[in-house]
């Protein structure tokens, strides 16, 4: 006499262990003999695995009082020497000091020609200010481009102009 088994998709029986279910074409259609034991065992393994993945991801990141504090004065140091040098005192998308500028459009003939080249600072003087030199190219009276300078002096704690001279 034949063993039959059912077919773990449709039911059917079966004769012995077919690769394919003859009624429903499924693979594998006879179901493994203790399966709960072996899903169980999977689903263990499973999470024994995410458990050591997770433990070996989070590499302690638990944020450190010292470290935080190290960062903020290295920030603080590194702002104070931005300051000392003058470069809060520029805009850093052209580098220029927009004070100068507009004190500069107001002695051209042609305030729209302006062109920014190039704005250097020096670092702060014992008076606590900044020295600026600042090249630009404009029209003149004859509608020429000149290339022209502006030295200024400016404040440190406000980047206001103390003085200017414009060649």
């Amino acid at each position: 006499m034949t063993d039959y088994v059912k077919c773990k998709n449709c039911g059917g029986k079966i004769d012995g262990h077919p690769k394919k279910c003859p009624y429903c074409w499924v693979l594998d259609p006879v179901p493994n003999e203790g399966g709960a034991a072996v899903y169980i065992g999977s689903v263990l393994a499973g999470a024994l695995f995410l458990i050591f993945l997770s433990a070996a991801m989070t590499d302690d990141n638990t944020p450190n009082p010292v470290d935080e504090n190290v960062e903020k004065l290295a920030e603080k140091q590194k702002e104070r020497e931005q300051r000392e040098r003058g470069f809060h005192c520029l805009s850093s998308w052209d580098g220029a000091n927009q004070d100068v500028i507009q004190h500069l459009k107001r002695q051209l003939k042609d305030p729209s020609s302006f062109e920014h080249i190039e704005t250097r600072i020096a670092p702060i003087n014992e008076r606590g200010a900044h020295a600026l030199i600042m090249s630009y190219r404009a029209k003149n009276s004859f509608g020429a481009y000149d290339a022209g300078t502006v030295v200024a002096s400016l404040r440190n704690l406000n980047c206001k102009i103390e003085s200017i001279s414009i060649n």
